[in-house]
């Protein structure tokens, strides 16, 4: 159905003087497309899977664009909303040298109603050709004068009324007002006339009238007594979508934040909060690390920073010095920084999701507490099924090993001690990152698996890094703010079972 408006269709409110044309027989379009198919080249483009095929589908003309059907209704082509029947308003439409133009009540209002009407009429004609060319085998159009949920009749004003019975001129358009339908009573001889010339592809044939569709649709319930159904479905709680933030929101999160105090260091003292990891979070998305960062930053931040709600005027210097510190800060591996990946070493925002038949979250806390080195909190909530899902926020590739980033704001102390190795392992227990860490590994070791020709665990996963931004400098490298984990093959797959499906086991 290729219309925006389903409600109020002729068919089941009301009847209408009319026909439906079907185009029969031979296919509309030149072209044939399967149903599987991804369009390429459009910006409307859409995957259909395989299963959708034999579904009954209600979307616009303009979702429809680029798409194929097998049979399509057009029940609505008799209405359109005509600018010249609007009262007052705001008319908006382009001049003879295509210059865009807005008309709020000039001395011209009612010449431009006329021209605002043609252009409207113009892209009416575009959408019913879209609407034409979506079926492979047959359309059936219902056509005919009618009035439309009680406004008076505007068929005339139509794309079909202009293409099928009109004698008016482009140019006639811009005097006066679009009406393709003169006489009712000569439509039926004109698209007969029309129908002949289609050499059999064209039929014609009356609609059927309200009393038939009574008849046809009522006469089997009208004399039923009405009874209550008893809701007999079964409610499938445990199945659901989670994702680490889910799986740990029960967990009390320690605080380590101590008071700040002013030792110069404007990184340290940076304002805290969600927005500042949103907006460094953008910021990193963007940048080129391997350019200059400072000339990037002053691009960047300005687009950015107000919507995260900071004061960019005084805090861009700061936070131009706080990103070259980060990627020019040396990590674990020898000669290793953000700053030497270049774009075709790194990934984005890496999106993931598992299908899981069942989580057995007691097998889950007694694994997780085996693995960690201090004692943990388990997590409380019930088993699940259903799907696992997470963002990891740059994966990069160094030295032929694959490797995870994952960058934190946390504010832990006012001192570059507060992010030492022994403090940051303690907040990555804390607000279980332990967990998030290693579903990110196992996800990064699933996507290697399929995409590398022998892969081998040891030789190509590099490992997960845990930034912590605001201690991250140069001259300490490591030392401060840089947690690095890389979990032994045998842990990692132990948890890796945990998240399988029946389909993965078999």
């Amino acid at each position: 159905f290729c219309d925006s408006d389903w409600a109020g269709c002729p068919l089941s409110r009301r009847s209408t003087t009319g026909v439906i044309v079907l185009f029969n027989g031979v296919p509309i379009t030149s072209y044939s497309r399967t149903q599987s198919t991804i369009a390429q080249s459009s910006a409307e483009a859409e995957l259909r899977l395989e299963t959708d095929q034999a579904l009954v589908k209600i979307v616009t003309i303009h979702k429809s664009k680029g798409l194929e059907y097998p049979v399509v209704f057009l029940p609505y082509l008799w209405d359109c909303k005509s600018v010249a029947n609007q009262n007052g308003g705001v008319l908006s439409f382009h001049n003879a040298q295509l210059e865009p133009i807005v008309d709020l009540g000039s001395d011209n209002f009612n010449e431009n109603t006329l021209l605002a009407d043609k252009e409207r009429l113009a892209e009416d004609i575009r959408l019913l050709y879209v609407a034409l060319t979506r079926a492979r085998s047959k359309v059936y159009l219902a056509w005919g004068e009618a009035g439309s949920r009680g406004r008076s009749g505007n068929s005339g004003q139509t794309a079909l009324a202009y293409l099928l019975h009109s004698k008016q001129s482009p140019d006639v358009l811009s005097r006066e007002i679009a009406n393709g339908i003169v006489n009712p009573d000569h439509l039926f001889d004109e698209l007969t006339v029309f129908a002949n010339g289609s050499h059999g592809n064209i039929e014609l044939t009356t609609l059927p009238m309200a009393s038939d569709l009574e008849k046809l649709y009522l006469e089997k319930i009208i004399n039923r007594e009405p009874a209550v159904s008893k809701f007999e479905a079964i409610s499938d709680i445990a199945w659901r979508i989670n994702s680490f933030s889910s799986l740990t929101r029960e967990i009390h999160q320690v605080t380590h934040v101590a008071k700040i105090t002013h030792e110069g260091d404007a990184i340290l003292n940076f304002p805290a909060g969600s927005h500042v990891g949103l907006l460094l979070h953008a910021i990193f998305e963007h940048l080129d690390f391997e350019g200059d960062i400072d000339v990037q930053c002053r691009n960047l931040l300005p687009r950015h920073a107000r919507r995260f709600g900071l004061d960019i005027e005084n805090l861009s210097d700061t936070l131009v010095d706080w990103f070259i510190e980060m990627l020019r800060t040396p990590l674990i591996q020898p000669g290793l920084s953000l700053s030497v990946l270049s774009n075709a070493k790194r990934l984005n925002e890496l999106s993931f999701d598992f299908a899981l038949d069942h989580v057995d979250i007691d097998a889950l806390n007694q694994l997780l507490a085996k693995l960690s080195p201090h004692v943990i909190d388990p997590l409380n909530l019930q088993n699940f099924r259903g799907l696992l899902t997470g963002i990891i926020d740059l994966v990069f590739e160094y030295q032929g090993k694959f490797y995870i980033a994952d960058y934190k704001s946390n504010l832990l102390g006012s001192r570059l001690e507060d992010y030492s190795p022994e403090k940051l392992q303690q907040a990555m227990l804390d607000r279980r990152y332990d967990l998030q860490s290693l579903i990110y590994s196992i996800a990064l070791h699933r996507y290697l698996s399929q995409r590398i020709h022998h892969y081998d665990y040891e030789q190509h996963f590099g490992g997960s890094y845990y930034l912590f931004l605001r201690a991250m400098r140069i001259k300490t490298g490591a030392t401060y703010g840089v947690h690095f984990d890389r979990p032994a093959l045998a842990d990692l797959l132990a948890l890796d079972q945990l998240f399988v499906s029946a389909e993965t086991k078999a």
